[in-house]
């Protein structure tokens, strides 16, 4: 069966207000909003924000038991192996297009959890997921604000013989200047999974693989847990405060919520052209211009980051010939900087498919991020599953959404706080090679976990 639709827009100006402030008013109406924002320059990002709410379908996949609906109708499957999930989720996603002019909005929104990785890759990742491992849905109702122009555009979703919705309502919400205030805060000490002491070994352990030639790098992480009641959003407020990043994301699914400050792109696919924007590398920031400049010249000499980050780009141009015949490295070895670290950051592009294949297909061919992984990807997902004492979850996939036009533009869940049952779950990684300085690992976790505390502390002033 084939769903067709068609959008009905109304534009306003908006420079009183900001993606928070309307996100606030819309989800004390509606359940389940999205909010999506870009808050940083650097390669290639956006300058709109989203707020998707009121999904009308979407597909759910935990294990092999894949819950769908579509108009409040649900459906129950189940698959018989691991390799039939992209295939069915493709073919669900494809019932639904969008009248030729409007093809340029976004379609399914989501995430991807890294565990999810059994589902294109042969590893056998056993999991006890709270959470489903993929979940998209397509929404009613977007909005979107465009920064450069401070105007945004409401626009509503119905079926292509339906008759055109009543935007009244909505309009008279984002008119309100009522938004209520809820208080947040943490109720316990942060608790870690894995103690320094574990971890160092843990480290020692991917050191050893590498000195066997086992791998070049694995990826290692810790991951942490902080109690709380309130309002988690005022989490997200002060994440993207403190560490403004080009993918901000808060996404409300009632019984949990993933907030995230992203600094690199997992997959992006428009027109026949895909690219992936690995990020290795990394220093402590200072905030003294000076001292950050000389320490961006550091890290362009530094022999063990340049190789690590020469290795993923290596990578990067690997996932991406799966699929394409011409692999270009647009970018290699930029300087970007962030709240707490510098990064070395490149861009790596693939046009010119060898394949009839969709966005979806290209995005498993190079998930997760060899980043968050290592190299060769197989075998270092193979050690962080022997190594690592509890799965990963939600760090390491990706969060974002499909196009109309087959496009697709997502990130990968880094700097990304799972919460559920009152409690904000976290986590971070550091790359090892034959190189690594096991303190120095354990203290590049601490850098990247840093923003996080910050805002979770923010929070409870805010």
């Amino acid at each position: 069966m084939s769903y067709k639709y068609v959008a009905q827009k109304i534009k306003f100006l908006a420079d009183t207000e900001t993606p928070i402030s309307i996100y606030l008013k819309i989800r004390e109406h509606y359940n389940q909003c999205l909010l999506f924002e870009n808050a940083a320059d650097g390669l290639d990002h956006s300058q709109s924000s989203y707020i998707f709410f009121d999904p009308m379908a979407g597909i759910s996949i935990t294990g092999k038991k894949i819950d769908t609906y579509i108009n409040h109708k649900r459906a129950f499957d189940t698959v018989a192996d691991n390799e039939a999930v992209l295939p069915f989720l493709s073919k669900f996603i494809d019932q639904f297009s969008l009248a030729a002019a409007d093809k340029n909005l976004p379609s399914f929104v989501g995430y991807i959890n890294y565990d999810a990785v059994r589902y294109f890759e042969n590893i056998d990742i056993a999991t006890n997921a709270t959470t489903p491992d993929i979940q998209f849905d397509l929404y009613r109702f977007l909005i979107s604000i465009n920064h450069s122009t401070q105007e945004m555009e409401l626009i509503q979703l119905h079926e292509e013989n339906a008759k055109a919705g009543n935007l009244q309502k909505i309009t008279s919400i984002l008119q309100s200047k009522n938004i209520p205030a809820y208080s947040f805060s943490a109720t316990a000490d942060e608790e870690s999974f894995t103690n320094e002491t574990d971890y160092l070994q843990q480290v020692k352990k991917g050191i050893n693989h590498c000195q066997q030639g086992d791998c070049f790098q694995v990826v290692l992480s810790r991951s942490f847990e902080r109690k709380f009641k309130g309002d988690d959003f005022k989490v997200y407020r002060a994440l993207r405060s403190i560490n403004p990043s080009p993918y901000l994301f808060y996404l409300d699914y009632n019984n949990f919520h993933l907030m995230g400050s992203s600094p690199e792109a997992q997959c992006k696919y428009a027109n026949g052209k895909a690219s992936l924007h690995p990020i290795a590398g990394t220093y402590m920031r200072t905030h003294d211009k000076k001292q950050d400049e000389e320490k961006a010249i550091a890290l362009l000499k530094d022999e063990k980051e340049k190789a690590e980050h020469t290795m993923l780009v290596d990578l990067a141009r690997n996932d991406l010939s799966k699929n394409f015949k011409n692999i270009n490295i647009v970018a290699y070895k930029k300087i970007e900087s962030y709240s707490h670290v510098i990064h070395l950051v490149s861009k790596i592009e693939g046009e010119g498919l060898l394949a009839e294949v969709d966005a979806l297909q290209i995005l498993a061919d190079s998930f997760p991020a060899g980043t968050l992984s290592g190299a060769p990807k197989p075998k270092a997902m193979q050690i962080i599953k022997e190594t690592e004492t509890t799965n990963r979850g939600f760090y390491g996939g990706c969060v974002g959404f499909l196009g109309f036009d087959g496009s697709l533009n997502t990130a990968i869940m880094i700097r990304t706080i799972l919460s559920k049952n009152n409690r904000l779950q976290y986590r971070a990684g550091a790359g090892i090679t034959i190189a690594s300085v096991p303190e120095k690992e354990l203290e590049e976790i601490n850098l990247k976990i840093n923003a996080l505390r910050k805002a979770i502390k923010m929070a409870e002033i805010l």
